[in-house]
């Protein structure tokens, strides 16, 4: 009797909890999957959206990509696919973009025939230095395209004779931390070594010095006229010897050859 008692107190408490449970279903149901439903359709979204960014980014990089190695791309059409990603909201692919444009007005500054219109020049110096600036003033460009930058920027103040600002820019670059190892480092440092080669002394071959050669003097009548022989300068070395002031030497003094 009493194991049959326990039994049915049991099975009482088990479906005074189902009860239970039914009617908190009743009355919250709708807010649960009200909720539930929200939880669905925001991961949802959020999938679409990471995927949806990710294949954006990846048809940057390959627009990037063609623009840069296809040689089936015009100048002209070169020029006008690097504007276009070079406003994109990828920051990385900005920043690349607008150093392969600096680059390119460089490029057809250096080797284009641009020597008979100096209006186009100066068209081609400020559309460069304007891409390379759009990278350096933004704080959110990645290192390697910031150093890149500098570096094609102090070139082109080479080619206007800024040599100061050049060196400002690619010591910055050298300075920059963790740059080490990348390609815009080890043109930076060619860079300094060209401009402080600039600096130092032309080394010249050093001349024989001119020969201060004396006025013969007029022979006694009858006398016999004395026989002038060669003088052999002295071979010319590439030790550094200060040139001394040529002499004038007198007309009447026999021609050296």
């Amino acid at each position: 009797m009493k194991a049959k008692r326990r039994h049915d107190l049991q099975e009482n408490a088990l479906g005074a909890e189902i009860v239970d449970i039914i009617e908190f279903f009743k009355k919250r149901g709708g807010t649960i999957l009200a909720v539930l439903l929200i939880v669905v359709v925001a991961c949802a979204l959020g999938y679409y959206m990471v995927s949806s960014r990710t294949e954006t980014a990846a048809k940057l990089q390959r627009r990037l990509d063609r623009a840069m190695t296809d040689p089936s791309l015009g100048v002209e059409a070169r020029e006008r696919e690097l504007k276009d990603l070079s406003g994109t909201d990828d920051k990385r692919i900005a920043a690349v973009a607008s150093v392969e444009l600096g680059d390119h007005y460089s490029r057809v500054l250096l080797f284009g025939d641009t020597s008979a219109d100096p209006g186009e020049r100066r068209q081609l110096v400020d559309s460069a230095g304007a891409a390379y600036k759009s990278v350096i003033e933004n704080d959110q460009s990645p290192t390697e395209a910031l150093a890149k930058a500098r570096v094609g920027l102090g070139k082109l103040s080479e080619t206007l004779g800024d040599l100061s600002g050049a060196r400002s820019l690619y010591e910055a670059v050298i300075n920059t931390p963790g740059i080490e190892g990348h390609a815009a480092y080890g043109k930076a440092v060619r860079a300094l070594e060209a401009l402080d080669s600039l600096g130092e002394p032309v080394r010249l071959a050093a001349s024989a010095p001119a020969i201060d050669t004396p006025k013969p003097a007029t022979p006694p009548a009858g006398a016999e006229t004395p026989t002038l022989k060669m003088i052999t300068l002295p071979a010319a070395t590439d030790t550094e010897v200060p040139a001394a002031e040529p002499i004038e030497t007198p007309a009447e003094a026999p021609d050296m050859e």
